[in-house]
């Protein structure tokens, strides 16, 4: 069929369409960067920064060192929040323009929210030399120097800020600050009132003043003034409940908060808000009832974070039926919005994940994500699950299109820490946990989490810092301050340690501040000193850790008869005392009483079989009496009766394992990780038996590989080895040499090391080596598990010599 004749209008349209291509082709590429930017700027003038980003995208793509695209760029990312793009892109811009003062003034406190004061101080200073008359460029030199503990100098430049505008808050605030640092807190609140006095609306004037006054009765008469005069800023008017609360007016703050919540029905965070103090003032169940009350009459968004609410607060309860059941009906319910619907849903997932149903999770990640294959949280469910079931690398790339999507998401993070973790990147891990600090503003319990990792690593200094800026930032929570001192006394700074110390004491925490000044003096060797506050401590009816720590101290000192004193007059005061009845078994293994200890042993079991203390104390016993059929007994007994048995269960473990039932061993093992999936030495030891005793299978061997994939970055010999044995196994010969080449080097006395390291080599045809490996692993091991396969590989080996690859540090065979 003919096509008819085009229509002459179409024909205008196509011959306009072709005269903007030529137009466009005639263009330079600078024309068209310069076109994209201006479209760019345009669109931002006019608020639309979601088509602006479209426009300065394709700026970069056709030139990407265009400085003033990259510019704002970066501003973009500022104001959503992707602060590690921001500072990578403005980064990028004075690399290509270093005259660009505004760059650096936005660089520089990026970074000194993410901590890097140093590099925060030369982007300040660089700023400062190109406008030196500039206060806010002073003052951000000024805090990165004073962050760094350069005080004088970051003062010095505060005031120089100050004589330049004497109303430049931020500079007013760091020399305030220093004030009260250095003990003027009145000089501190004198300067702070007549400031504010000058301007009464300054929002950082009122928090500094704030801060001031934290542990002070005024603080109550300031947050009124300040929910006053700030009425859109729910959260003064939250914290009013919460000094309220703090001084016993609980009425008053429930007040509060109740009028928080009905000035503003359709804000479900108030009226969360308000239930969470209910629960805290009285109890669970007024929680309960309150967020029952608030649902009934909240429209339905509102009505949806009230019912998740409460199904959170059913499981944390502990009673995950209730939670399901109330998520269920989320689910199901006609008035539910799609999002609302996926949300309690992935809530559900989360809920089985945890209950161990993997698939029941699967399934609410799956069909969220059928729906929306965006959707970050649901992404996060499945990178989770991924963990769980060992796929750690694919849950890394899982969680990558997640943090696309929502990249300062904290939950996301934590897991991308874990994966990273799991899958033996330690580095990654580390970067994702800043990142979630940092995104939190450093709440604690993600800033601990990072603090921990850097000191799992050794680096305390690091962990410090962290834990530092936390303190700083959350300076009442005692939970940093247990971690800042625990820091310190690894580092045995005991000074250091004395100032938290001060710092409990400053919150009313007397009994912590003198916990930590015994560990301080014990870690010094001053135990008399130690002795004397532990005294003190155990003299409670909880005496816990301080009544160990005392009796062992007393041991150091050779002050037997007052170390038997403490205990039984502990034993007197409560006989149900299961620590101190351990304790007294301990002296009387000292005193080489063994049969009086086991028989105090088995009473404590006795009275409480629910607790591990006295079961592994036990078994311990058994095992130094060397009566290891009774230990692999009450070891057994231990997994069975004790709440907690994961210390028993290793025993038990390493008793089946020395015994050769590696499969009892196995099991136990497998019952460990499943656990403690996070637990090193436990995957460690899992993939060791799996690799070493049931090589011959496939699965086995996958299991194996998939466990041991967190100790790639590892430095412990015996983690190198299992990982490096893990690779040979699947064939992955160079890089398990090179691996269990390190082991051997850490571990030249381990018969199983040499032969793992004489195996990879021979698998090399690195026959030199692998002889001396072998042959070093026959000498120290005798008939070890693998001494036969040890005398078949060496039996295999071309002659001595022939080997024209030979290389490595054990070419003899000699032990390092």
């Amino acid at each position: 069929m003919i096509a008819p004749l085009l229509k002459l209008p179409f024909l205008r349209a196509l011959a306009t369409g072709a005269a903007l291509m030529l137009v466009a082709a005639c263009e330079s590429p600078e024309e068209r960067v310069a076109g994209h930017y201006a479209a760019a700027m345009e669109l931002l003038e006019k608020e639309q920064p979601e088509r602006a980003a479209l426009e300065l995208r394709n700026a970069l793509r056709l030139d990407e060192n265009h400085a003033p695209s990259r510019f704002e760029m970066a501003k973009l990312y500022e104001a959503d929040g992707e602060l590690r793009a921001a500072v990578g892109n403005y980064r990028l811009v004075i690399e290509l323009d270093p005259e660009n003062v505004e760059a650096r003034k936005r660089l520089a406190p990026l970074l000194i929210v993410g901590g890097a004061f140093e590099e925060a101080r030369d982007v300040a200073a660089a700023a400062a030399a190109l406008a030196p008359e500039d206060p806010e460029i002073k003052t951000l030199e000024a805090t990165a120097l004073y962050r760094l503990g350069d005080v004088d100098k970051a003062v010095e430049l505060a005031r120089a800020a100050i004589d330049i505008d004497p109303g430049h808050t931020p500079a007013q605030v760091l020399i305030v600050t220093d004030m009260a640092a250095r003990g003027d807190r009145s000089g501190a609140l004198a300067r702070a009132d007549a400031l504010l006095a000058e301007a009464p609306d300054d929002l950082a004037l009122n928090l500094l003043k704030l801060r001031l006054l934290e542990g002070s009765p005024d603080v109550t008469d300031h947050l009124r003034k300040m929910a006053e005069r700030f009425p859109d800023r729910a959260e003064f008017r939250t914290a009013l409940a919460s000094a309220l609360q703090a001084a016993g007016d609980v009425e008053g703050a429930e007040r509060e908060l109740r009028a928080l919540a009905e000035a503003a029905p359709e804000d479900a965070r108030r009226g969360l808000a308000l239930a969470r103090f209910l629960g805290s003032a009285h109890g669970p169940e007024a929680a309960r009832a309150e967020l029952d009350s608030l649902a009934a009459a909240a429209p339905p968004e509102s009505r949806l974070e009230y019912r998740l609410a409460r199904a959170e607060l059913d499981y944390a309860l502990g009673d995950a039926d209730a939670a399901l059941d109330i998520l269920r009906s989320v689910i199901d319910s006609d008035e539910s919005s799609a999002a609302g619907a996926a949300r309690a849903r992935l809530a559900f997932g989360r809920i089985a994940l945890a209950r161990g149903d993997l698939e029941a999770a699967r399934d609410a990640a799956e069909t969220v994500l059928t729906a929306d294959d965006e959707n970050a949280d649901a992404r996060g469910l499945r990178a989770a699950i991924m963990i769980e079931e060992d796929r750690p690398r694919e849950a890394v790339l899982e969680l990558r299109q997640a943090l696309a999507q929502a990249p300062n998401d904290m939950r996301l993070l934590l897991l991308s820490a874990r994966a990273h973790e799991r899958a033996g990147s330690a580095e990654l891990a580390e970067e994702s946990l800043a990142s979630a600090a940092i995104a939190s503003g450093y709440q604690p319990e993600i800033a601990i989490a990072y603090a921990r990792l850097l000191s799992r690593r050794e680096r305390l200094e690091a962990a410090e810092a962290v834990l530092a800026e936390t303190y700083r930032q959350h300076p009442r929570d005692a939970r940093v301050l247990l971690a800042i001192a625990e820091v310190r006394l690894r580092r045995q700074d005991w000074d250091g340690a004395e100032e938290v110390a001060a710092a409990f004491e400053a919150l009313g925490g007397e009994e912590a501040a003198s916990r930590l000044r015994a560990a301080s003096l014990t870690g010094q060797g001053r135990f008399d000193e130690s002795v004397s506050v532990l005294e003190r401590l155990t003299a409670g009816d909880d005496a816990g850790d301080a009544l160990t720590a005392l009796v062992r101290n007393y041991v150091r000192l050779g002050d037997m008869e007052n170390a038997r004193r403490v205990v039984d007059e502990t034993i007197a005061r409560d006989p149900g005392q299961l620590r101190a009845r351990v304790l007294r078994a301990e002296l009387e293994v000292m005193g080489r009483d063994f049969n009086v200890a086991e028989a105090t042993l088995r009473e404590a079991v006795a009275m409480s079989p629910e607790a591990s203390l006295g079961h592994v104390s036990l078994v311990r016993l058994l095992l130094m009496r060397g009566d290891e059929a009774a230990a692999e007994t009450a070891a057994r007994e231990a997994v069975a009766q004790a709440a907690s048995p994961a210390e028993a269960r290793l025993i038990l473990a390493q008793l089946l394992e020395r015994r050769g039932d590696f499969d009892g061993a196995i099991e136990q093992y497998e019952a460990l990780y499943e656990s403690q999936p996070d637990s090193f030495v436990v995957a460690n030891n899992l993939a060791s038996l799996l690799s070493d005793h049931r090589a011959d299978d496939p699965a086995a061997i996958d299991r194996a590989a998939r466990v041991a994939q967190r100790l790639r970055g590892s430095e412990s010999p015996y983690f190198k080895d299992t990982y490096g044995w893990t690779l040979f196994l699947q064939g992955e010969h160079e890089t398990a040499a090179r691996v269990l080449e390190q082991a051997a080097e850490g571990l030249p006395e381990n018969a199983v090391v040499r032969y793992h390291a004489g195996r990879a080599m021979a698998a090399l045809g690195r026959s030199d080596a692998a002889r001396g490996h072998l042959e070093a692993a026959l000498a120290l091991g005798g008939d070890f598990a693998f001494a036969d396969a040890a005398r078949a590989a060496l039996a295999a080996l071309p002659a001595a010599g022939s080997d024209p690859n030979q290389s490595g540090p054990d070419q003899s065979g000699a032990q390092q």
